[in-house]
């Protein structure tokens, strides 16, 4: 079966069987080699029932084509663990090229139970999954995005669920692992989509980012009927060791360890910058309603450009 015009060099058969067979460690360096089907049924994940399928729009609202005007062809994968459910999505190469290049993992996501959570990392998944089974009247309790008690409840939930529709993990959970070092910045504006761009400072320097949209009015106003919830747009970048060195020296100039998280009162025209890091295992969190220049707001800037995102901030 063809999921497209008839002269597509490949069948949709073809491309699930690939997906499949893909070797884990191609998709996460710190996995060992296994067939991804393996691994997800026979491995540490222990998957009780798969379902793949072609997916032509990626989970995005609006595919972007590339440099050659093809669209990104992708796999998604949903998956059962007992009461646990979710999906995850593959790209394996382009619509008119079929398999190609590097395949990529974007993401996992858990839909049940509540509360949910996103990995974009393969070797996270079992440890939160079990992690459920462990503990199923608090689920996930080790992905939560905050630590209780730093905001209200209800400015809590919503920062948290529009990280849930960016498909954006836990920073706080990393707490755990104290080698990783990792910052974000989420653009929460009124009448606009929300803009998140993490930075992960890797063990030689360098440094990976990504940074993700989602069709999702997560302002002040209320929900949008329109509104899908699809990515729309979700970028990963390589940034060298100068740029992240940069960055770094940005953060030790603003203090960013010590600032008061201080969730300030906004109006009904502007956004919050809420910026987050986890380092030597401690997590910090500041949150600022549309701050005027300053080292804040331009480390916040510096951030986006480094993504690749051109927007204009208020």
């Amino acid at each position: 079966m063809r999921s497209g015009p008839q002269d597509q060099p490949y069948t949709d058969d073809e491309v699930l069987q690939y997906a499949k067979s893909i070797d884990v460690s191609n998709l996460d360096s710190t996995l060992p080699s296994q067939p991804l089907e393996e691994w997800l049924l026979r491995g540490p994940a222990r998957i009780d029932e798969l379902n793949w399928r072609i997916s032509l729009d990626c989970d995005l609202k609006d595919p972007k084509p590339d440099v050659e005007g093809d669209l990104p062809l992708c796999v998604k994968v949903g998956f059962r663990r007992g009461k646990i459910t979710g999906f995850g999505v593959l790209t394996v190469g382009t619509r008119k090229a079929g398999i190609k290049g590097q395949p990529l993992f974007q993401y996992l996501d858990v839909l049940s139970p509540p509360p949910v959570g996103n990995y974009d990392r393969l070797s996270e998944f079992p440890r939160y999954l079990e992690g459920i089974v462990a503990s199923p009247a608090s689920p996930l309790a080790n992905s939560q995005y905050f630590p209780a008690g730093v905001f209200d409840a209800d400015i809590s939930t919503w920062y948290s669920t529009t990280l849930h529709a960016l498909h954006e993990p836990s920073i706080f959970a990393l707490r755990d692992e104290e080698s990783l070092q990792v910052y974000r910045f989420l653009w929460l504006p009124s009448f606009h989509l929300p803009i998140s761009v993490r930075l992960t400072v890797n063990p030689d320097g360098s440094g990976s980012i990504v940074a993700r949209s989602v069709d999702r009015h997560a302002g002040l106003i209320n929900r949008v009927q329109s509104d899908t919830d699809k990515l729309i747009f979700d970028k990963k970048v390589v940034v060298g060791k100068a740029d992240v060195d940069i960055v770094l020296q940005e953060i030790q100039r603003l203090a960013f360890w010590s600032m008061p998280t201080e969730r300030e009162h906004g109006g009904m025209d502007g956004s919050q910058w809420i910026l987050e890091g986890v380092r030597h295992g401690v997590y910090h969190v500041v949150d600022r309603w549309s701050p005027k220049e300053s080292p804040y707001s331009e480390l916040c800037k510096h951030l986006l450009r480094l993504a690749g995102v051109e927007t204009k901030l208020y």
